[in-house]
């Protein structure tokens, strides 16, 4: 009986394990190869589409985010991108820190999106307020050691792509900080309406 039950107990044992590492090992396997296609179709779809877009959206009176909104919404672009580009790595050492950045990532790229179409004091808020705690467990991560997870403890080095991506959050921080302290326009002022002149028949 207890030989049975043992027996069963390590199949069990071994089919939840295999339930939980085969997101893992799925997203480790193809993620960089999804990645790898999915972003630069993305990006050529928009050179395509972006001067109808432009066109389109001028036409229908859209109004452009100001300088610091748009500097604002490049760098999140760039920090999102960046951390959607190591989520196959993070993967591969632990399903949480892979969920933690796929997640980090979403939300960074849509937060362009939505700043991008309808600017607001609540969406910069969210941009700077966001942003902190990420930087923040940068420091910690580099300084003191990961905090959770299965490499709890270790200090990790400083990367290329990681700096870059929070030296991006910075800028976020900093632009979103002032925009919120200055009071400045989320907004160019509206286009000015292009008049025919009437000529005498």
């Amino acid at each position: 009986m207890s030989c049975g039950a043992d027996t069963a107990g390590m199949s069990l044992m071994l089919h939840s394990e295999h339930a939980i590492t085969l997101p893992t090992w799925w997203l480790s396997e193809h993620g960089t190869h999804v990645l790898g296609l999915v972003i630069p179709s993305a990006l050529l779809a928009l050179v395509i589409a972006g001067g109808r877009v432009k066109n389109s959206l001028n036409r229908r009176g859209y109004r452009w985010p100001a300088p610091a909104v748009l500097i604002a919404a490049v760098l999140s672009l760039l920090a999102g991108t960046v951390h959607g580009l190591v989520c196959p790595e993070h993967f591969r050492e632990g399903f949480l820190y892979g969920a933690f950045f796929a997640v980090d990532a979403s939300a960074q790229l849509l937060w362009v999106g939505l700043v991008m179409w309808r600017p607001s004091r609540w969406l910069v808020a969210v941009g700077l307020f966001a942003n902190v705690p990420v930087v923040l467990l940068w420091v910690v991560t580099r300084t003191i050691g990961i905090p959770l997870g299965p490499e709890a403890g270790v200090v990790e080095g400083v990367g290329f792509l990681d700096a870059v991506s929070t030296v991006a959050e910075v800028g976020i921080v900093v632009g979103c900080g002032w925009l919120l302290i200055r009071g400045a326009s989320l907004l160019l002022p509206p286009r000015p309406v292009a008049t025919q002149a009437a000529t005498p028949g």
